[in-house]
């Protein structure tokens, strides 16, 4: 299965991300074997969807996206997904360490007709370094 595959990154790439603080990998996922995640997350989000309001009685913060977090909790689906050793294995070689925990996870859902993201910083909110 593709999620438990190695990625390859050579050591140009690591110390790209090291030095720029991101980079772009290619072929991370095969497009072939997104859709039935897409589809685990896009139902987990719809079930989990508290936002009852309509977009024009909601302030600018409840227009700019819904927002749902640890999907991985209530869709096995989605745990796959989220726990993938490839992902894993990735942001572990890129930080150099030997392993990572996923801490949080969210989907975000831009809506038709939503409003803008304000300017913001989510250190407050996620206040790791």
């Amino acid at each position: 299965m593709m999620l438990d595959a190695v990625y390859p990154l050579a050591d140009e790439q690591i110390a790209q991300y090291q030095r720029d603080g991101h980079i772009l990998l290619e072929g991370v996922l095969d497009p072939a074997c997104i859709p039935p995640y897409k589809a685990a997350i896009e139902q987990t989000v719809a079930q989990r969807n508290k936002e009852t309001r309509a977009l024009k009685d909601r302030d600018t913060y409840g227009k700019a996206f819904l927002q749902t977090t640890n999907l991985w909790e209530h869709n096995a689906k989605v745990a796959e997904y989220a726990h993938a050793k490839r992902f894993a294995g990735i942001a572990a070689r890129l930080m150099g360490v030997q392993r990572v925990r996923l801490y949080h996870d969210q989907a975000l859902f831009k809506e038709a007709g939503g409003g803008i993201t304000p300017w913001h910083q989510d250190q407050h909110y996620w206040p790791l370094a």
